[in-house]
């Protein structure tokens, strides 16, 4: 056999150990493709005051203004008050419209420590007057039931919660101011977070 046969018996062996290399790399290779698509539905975010009741009074106090209701305030309640125990209420709803849970985050309610100012006729916050009626002026917004609200509590998508404001002069109260005071700051501030 000359120089030329063995060298194309080589070439040939190496060719085809060459084909059955790409053959077996072939059968050891796998494409894996991952093919996905995302989306978010709508959601919507609606809490609200909703069904404002009529004023139910204790005693005789005289409502000078209604209070008015809008989608996130009660407002321009404004009541005189002649005799110690006398109080006006009224029941509302806190909705939640929206299709998000929301988690009552902060409340506030003013009271005598905080945020409520009283001055009489004369303009004085300092005047016995002033400072009786400040300490006997209770200011309160609880659930209808009379439970208290809660950081934390849960108001859930489409549910209603029914509560109550209520405005006393203390039934505990020693006397009565011999002039005008007015009662400024009787305020409360829910603020609602996504669960």
């Amino acid at each position: 056999m000359g120089n030329n046969t063995v060298k194309n018996i080589i070439l040939g062996i190496l060719a085809v150990a060459l084909v059955g290399m790409t053959v077996a790399y072939a059968a050891l290779t796998q494409k894996l493709t991952i093919d996905s698509q995302a989306s978010v539905a709508g959601s919507t975010w609606d809490v609200h005051f909703a069904n404002l009741g009529a004023a139910e009074k204790t005693g005789n106090p005289v409502i000078t203004t209604p209070a008015k209701l809008t989608n996130t305030t009660i407002s321009e309640l404004d009541v005189a008050f002649t005799l110690p125990g006398e109080s006006v209420s009224y029941t509302f709803d806190i909705v939640n419209g929206g299709s998000i849970d929301a988690k009552l985050d902060k409340i506030t309610i003013n009271s005598k420590e905080s945020g409520i100012k009283c001055t009489d006729a004369s303009g004085s916050s300092d005047s016995e007057d002033a400072q009786a009626v400040c300490n006997n002026i209770i200011f309160n917004v609880t659930k209808a039931d009379g439970e208290a609200f809660n950081a934390a509590d849960v108001l859930g998508n489409q549910q209603t919660i029914n509560a109550k404001l209520t405005v006393t002069f203390d039934p505990k109260a020693t006397s009565v101011p011999s002039q005008k005071v007015t009662v400024d700051g009787l305020d409360a501030v829910f603020e609602y977070i996504q669960k």
